[in-house]
């Protein structure tokens, strides 16, 4: 603050000034700071043809009613203009945008005039004018007050618009992670971790559902191994599970997305498309294919094309399995 016997303000300090008051009126709403500067003669007027005061005490009243009143706001654009009017006084007149902050979930914006004048006395520089008004563009002339608030109205209209677009971007990217997430929550679910197959919760679900209601072909394919146990005794579980990974590539070639893990070695095929020479032909050529890359299994198949029901026919082509699981066993000699 400047006193008497200083050298006078400069344009540039009016400026800060004002920048100032700006700031601590509509951003912190710091009635006090703004009161400070205030000098004891001084005229107020705002928009409305009732906003007029004179006199510090009038003056002071009417802000201290804006005490908790005005919502944070933030101003961009500041422009600044400043005439020394006569020695020791200075008008600035500026404008800028000012808004709501984003905190407050109000949301308006305004692009404000404002002018003060200041005066250079004893009690250093003060100002004793100040107006604020909205840009005439929003003003209507030969209108009376109609064309203002009409103006007004559209001005904060694309505003809330623009906010409104802004808020619904964020929801959309706000649903599409939320998706991302259920996406990737769904497959840790329902997945597989070593083979990538459909696992035994996605295989349960659709043994407990209806699934199979409205059925006009199911094919059900049960795959064991032979001889896992040998492999994790002697080379290792890594080898183990190289070996179970190497097998359900071979089932998911030939029937993709169908295919779910239901245990250590156990696969299940679940077919709804092919018909019964063709489900059998798919069949033959998974276990074509574990042969040529060493890989020995049991199967067990059921087919029907009526009367479809997905747990009887997961049994008998679980029992088909065994079936076949202890001819393998017996004809090569082999204990389990």
């Amino acid at each position: 603050m400047h006193v008497k016997g200083e050298k006078k303000p400069s344009e540039n300090e009016i400026i800060k000034l004002t920048s100032y008051i700006v700031h601590k009126h509509y951003c912190e709403n710091d009635v006090e700071s703004v009161i400070s500067l205030m000098d004891d003669d001084i005229i107020w007027h705002g928009d409305g043809k009732d906003e007029y005061a004179i006199g510090a005490e009038n003056v002071i009243n009417i802000f201290n009613k804006f005490k908790g009143c005005i919502p944070k706001c933030n101003i961009s654009d500041e422009e600044y203009n400043v005439i020394e009017i006569s020695p020791g006084s200075y008008l600035c007149s500026g404008r800028m945008w000012i808004e709501t902050d984003k905190s407050t979930n109000v949301y308006i914006r305004v692009y404000q005039y404002i002018t003060l004048v200041f005066r250079w006395n004893d009690n250093g520089i003060k100002f004793c004018y100040a107006n604020i008004s909205n840009t005439c563009k929003n003003i209507g002339c030969g209108k009376k007050d109609i064309e203002f608030p009409i103006k007004m109205s559209y001005s904060d209209y694309i505003y809330l618009t623009k906010k409104n677009e802004e808020q619904e971007k964020k929801i959309e990217e706000q649903k599409k992670k939320i998706n991302e997430q259920e996406y990737l929550l769904q497959s840790l679910i329902y997945t597989d971790s070593l083979t990538g197959l459909n696992n035994r919760n996605k295989f349960n679900l659709l043994l407990n559902s209806d699934f199979d209601e409205k059925l006009s072909v199911l094919g059900i394919a049960y795959f064991d191994l032979n001889g896992l146990k040998k492999v994790n005794d002697i080379f290792g579980h890594s080898a183990g599970d190289e070996f179970i990974c190497r097998a359900a590539e071979q089932i998911q070639k030939v029937f993709f997305g169908k295919t779910y893990r239901t245990g250590g070695d156990e696969f299940v095929v679940i077919d709804v498309d092919l018909n019964e020479a063709e489900f059998r032909s798919a069949v033959l050529s998974v276990k074509k294919q574990m042969d040529e890359n060493n890989i020995s299994s049991a199967v067990g198949i059921s087919w029907r094309d009526k009367n479809c029901s997905l747990k009887e026919q997961v049994e008998e082509a679980d029992n088909n399995m065994y079936k076949d699981k202890r001819h393998f066993y017996s004809s090569n000699n082999i204990d389990k």
